[in-house]
């Protein structure tokens, strides 16, 4: 038996009214805020991994030195080393502050986030797409897997879904990546 587009968006409702009604919001808050990642964290974590390694190798070089190895070829590497440690560093001065989104900032988009939940399930049928697309619900249909995901994916009104060079006016340049509770709908 297959779920008619009715069925899905009856499951879709119920599901919204689960994890952002009011019972549930607060529950909501402390997981996305607990889970939400900074961007610029995995860049800086890279970055820094590389250049422990930069340090290792010239340790290793030194001791090739210490060791009776040829001092022009271990020179090369040494220096060869030394350049890619400090464009590493340039690259690590470069990464933007920690912007760790707040739970504050969560709680205004979850509220915000639940007067629509809200708005849907009083709506007319006819209104519940623009609902929807305010809300920013993303449908996906796994055809494979026999199953509907269902995310919603709000955007805070000061966070743009690109990067912005040279900064913003609340001093970010990149989104944090906030987790979004996703629903899937088996279609079989």
């Amino acid at each position: 038996m297959y779920l008619r587009e009715a069925e899905v968006l009856d499951e879709v409702d119920a599901w919204l009214e689960t994890a952002f009604g009011p019972t549930a919001l607060e529950r909501t808050i402390a997981v996305m805020a607990e889970q939400t990642v900074d961007p610029g964290e995995a860049v800086l974590h890279a970055v820094r991994k590389r250049l422990a390694e930069c340090d290792r190798k010239l340790g290793r070089y030194r001791a090739a030195l210490d060791a009776g190895g040829d001092p022009v070829e271990v020179s090369a590497w040494i220096n060869e080393t030394k350049s890619e440690r400090a464009r590493l560093e340039g690259e690590l001065k470069a990464v933007p502050a920690a912007q760790r989104i707040t739970s504050e900032e969560i709680r205004a988009m979850m509220e915000e986030v639940g007067d629509l939940v809200r708005l849907i399930a009083d709506a007319d049928p006819d209104d519940k797409a623009e609902l929807y697309t305010k809300l920013g619900l993303r449908l996906i249909y796994y055809p494979e897997k026999k199953y509907v995901e269902a995310r919603v994916e709000p955007e805070p009104p000061h966070v743009q879904a690109v990067c912005v060079r040279g900064g913003s006016p609340t001093g970010r340049t990149c989104p944090p990546v906030i987790p979004i509770p996703v629903h899937r709908i088996p279609m079989a």
